[in-house]
C-alpha cells in the first residue's frame, strides 16, 4: 500500500456523515442560544424579571418561568460558573447531538417542575445547575454502560459519588462545596436529583437503542436471481413456441 492510499484512507475515516454534521450544528446553535440568553438576562433587568422563576407568578399561569428560570442567576460569579460548566458539558456531548438536545430540553422542564412541586418553601429559584447535573449524569452513565473493566467502574463510581452528594444536599439543605452561590442563598438540591434522573434515563434509552442489531443491507439488484416464468425460461427471455 503506497503513501497516497494511506492518506486517502485516513481522510475517509475522518469524514462525518451529513446527518451528524447537521445535528452537531443544530445542537451548537441551541446551546449557544442558551448561553447568550443567560448573558442577556444578567445585563437586562426587565428580561431577568420576565424569565425568573417566581412561585406566585407560576401559580398565576406564567408557566414559561418553569423553564426560563434556569437562565437567571444570582450574580456574575454564579453565572460564569454555571454557564461555563453548561457550555463545557454541551461541547463534550456534541459527539451525540440528538441525545445532548434531549437531555437539555427534558431536564429544563423536569428540574423546574421539581422546584414547583417538591420545594414548596422556595419562592424563587435561579441557576442552570439542574441541567448541568443532567448532562453530567448522562455523559457518565453512558460511558459506564459502554466501557468494560476498570474504566466503566470508574465512570460508575464518579456518578455514584455525585448522586450521594445530591442526596446529602437534599437531606441537609447545605452544599457540600460552595463554588459560586452568594452568602445567604439556599441551595435547591432537588433540581440536582431531578437532573440526574433525566440524564440517567436518556443514557439508558440511548444504550438500549444502540444495542439493537442493525438490519442487514439489501443485496444489490445484480445479485438477485431473475424470476422464472416457465421451466427453463426467465421473464427476461422470449419463449418461442413452434406452431403446429
Amino acid at each position: 500500500m503506497n503513501t497516497g492510499t494511506l492518506m486517502r484512507s485516513s481522510q475517509c475515516r475522518r469524514v462525518r456523515p451529513p446527518s451528524l454534521r447537521w445535528g452537531q450544528a443544530l445542537a451548537s446553535v441551541a446551546c449557544g442560544t442558551v448561553v447568550l440568553a443567560a448573558l442577556l438576562a444578567q445585563v437586562w433587568p426587565a428580561g431577568r424579571d420576565a424569565l425568573a422563576f417566581h412561585r406566585p407568578a407560576v401559580a398565576a399561569g406564567e408557566w414559561w418561568r418553569v423553564v426560563t428560570g434556569h437562565l437567571v442567576h444570582c450574580d456574575w460569579r454564579h453565572l460564569v460558573a454555571d454557564v461555563g460548566a453548561f457550555a463545557l458539558l454541551c461541547w463534550i456531548g456534541l459527539r451525540r447531538p440528538r441525545a445532548t438536545l434531549a437531555v437539555v430540553m427534558l431536564s429544563a422542564g423536569t428540574a423546574g417542575l421539581a422546584v414547583y412541586l417538591w420545594a414548596g418553601g422556595i419562592a424563587a429559584y435561579r441557576g442552570i445547575s439542574g441541567i448541568n447535573y443532567a448532562l453530567l449524569a448522562w455523559l457518565l452513565l453512558a460511558r459506564a454502560l459502554e466501557e468494560r473493566g476498570w474504566r466503566g467502574l470508574t465512570y460508575g463510581a464518579v456518578l455514584t459519588a455525585i448522586c450521594g452528594k445530591a442526596v446529602f444536599e437534599v437531606a441537609t439543605g447545605e452544599l457540600v462545596v460552595n463554588v459560586c452561590l452568594p452568602p445567604g442563598v439556599q441551595v435547591v438540591a432537588v433540581v440536582h436529583l431531578a437532573g440526574i434522573a433525566v440524564g440517567a434515563a436518556v443514557a439508558i434509552v440511548q444504550t438500549q437503542v444502540s444495542a439493537r442489531p442493525a438490519l442487514p443491507p439489501a443485496p444489490p439488484p445484480s445479485t438477485l436471481a431473475p424470476p422464472v416464468s416457465r421451466a427453463g425460461a426467465t421473464m427476461d427471455e422470449t419463449v418461442i413456441v413452434p406452431g403446429r
